[in-house]
């Protein structure tokens, strides 16, 4: 797609970056198997409403990010960060600045009035760096889940 200033190339991501979206994510600690995420990747690509967007440095994937669109009945169309990742050695490289940055262009382009994101508590790194680059915090929220048996 483009290069940066910090030699950072993003493009859409693609089945070849299977296992480094996975081995990318076990670095956040969400651990599933190589088919299960080629599975996910598949199905998102399918649909035109998400984006994944992988960083390469050196023709290595170091990051990437997901973005969809988020409606709802009571506030204007948004773009929703799914997830954000970038390689443990290969932060503060401007590598999330600029996944960041084309996720925001993707929102634009989809006539989007902002993007949201959410960030587990315990991350206090991201918190900063959301807030470094033009992100507020709006509230605290609790997240429940109902998980349905096969």
């Amino acid at each position: 797609m483009e290069e940066s200033m910090f030699d950072v190339k993003i493009r859409e991501a693609c089945i070849r970056d299977v296992r480094s979206i996975k081995e990318l994510s076990e670095q956040l600690g969400y651990f599933v198997t190589h088919e299960e995420t080629r599975s996910y990747l598949n199905d998102l690509r399918q649909d035109n409403q998400h984006v994944i967007y992988v960083a390469e440095m050196n023709n290595e994937v170091v990051g990437w990010v997901h973005v969809s669109l988020y409606k709802t009945l009571v506030s204007e169309k948004r773009a929703n960060i799914s997830g954000l990742v970038v390689d443990r050695n290969s932060q503060r490289r401007g590598v999330g600045k600029e996944l960041m940055r084309s996720a925001e262009e993707w929102a634009k382009n989809w006539g989007c009035h902002g993007v949201i994101l959410r960030s587990n508590v315990i991350r206090q790194e991201a918190h900063l760096f959301y807030k470094g680059i033009g992100y507020g915090q709006t509230k605290s929220q609790y997240v429940f889940i109902k998980n349905f048996k096969p």
